[in-house]
């Protein structure tokens, strides 16, 4: 089977950096959010928007 060395290689750095935050995935979104500040570009960060209700599906009519 054919390996993608480049592939391989990121996989290697996101598990290392997953692994240093205990694979937490809010820890990480917050430690991705932190980062994005530090850059020096602005960061924009929008309302949620409401859901919007849909009527139920009727699978089998009564």
């Amino acid at each position: 089977m054919w390996k993608d060395t480049i592939i391989e290689e990121i996989q290697k750095y996101r598990d290392e950096y997953a692994k240093k935050i205990n694979y937490d995935l809010g820890m990480i979104c917050q430690d991705i959010r932190q980062k994005q500040g530090q850059g020096g570009r602005r960061v924009v960060t929008l309302k949620a928007r409401p859901v919007k209700q849909t009527p139920k599906a009727v699978l089998y009519p009564e």
